[in-house]
């Protein structure tokens, strides 16, 4: 039987948060989400993590940019199958995304780096007889007591990025200053 029209529409409507053909949620939402998730974890005093990546490797493709989205949209395919359902997977800009680790401190973010990274390093297209090995860099930024919002997070995940750029192969970047709290902190679990 067939549905009246309006009731068709709503089902075909979809959320201006989302971008459906990347099934990637908008800047607008991920940064409300963050701020959102960061005042959660200050008040429950857990962790949250962050993940800028760059997709690389492409650039040759920008005479075929039908290619060239395919095959991000491939290997973004490939990363949402590597985390879980509730953690935000975001376009950040042009060719930056982010996602965001809920309850997720800098060693198991460092974990999902490792993992995205294996997943990528494994994919490979051939575009006019040309073989694309696309590269993941990524930098890793996780919430410290000190943060006071969101943007602090993002600009240590940022530089993190810039750093894991200067590399050629698949690879991750933990902000120094994260670095640092997280091998204190495991210093001072060993010693119990």
């Amino acid at each position: 039987m067939l549905k009246n029209h309006n009731e068709l529409n709503i089902k075909n409507k979809v959320s201006p948060m989302i971008k459906p053909q990347k099934t990637i949620v908008n800047h607008r939402y991920l940064i409300e989400f963050l701020q959102k998730e960061l005042q959660n974890i200050h008040q429950y005093e857990d962790s949250l993590s962050l993940l800028i990546m760059a997709i690389e490797e492409v650039q040759e493709l920008d005479d075929n940019q039908f290619a060239k989205d395919e095959i991000i949209g491939s290997v973004t395919k490939s990363i949402i199958k590597c985390i879980r359902r509730d953690d935000c997977f975001a376009q950040l800009s042009k060719d930056e995304y982010v996602i965001l680790l809920q309850f997720t401190n800098t060693q198991a973010a460092i974990t999902v780096a490792q993992r995205l990274c294996r997943k990528v390093s494994g994919l490979s297209f051939i575009i006019n007889q040309h073989l694309i090995k696309p590269t993941l860099k990524i930098g890793i930024a996780s919430s410290q007591k000190s943060d006071l919002n969101i943007d602090e997070i993002l600009t240590r995940a940022k530089e993190a990025l810039l750093t894991a750029k200067n590399n050629k192969d698949n690879n991750f970047i933990v902000h120094p200053i994260d670095l640092e709290i997280w091998l204190a902190q495991s210093k001072k679990t060993k010693n119990y």
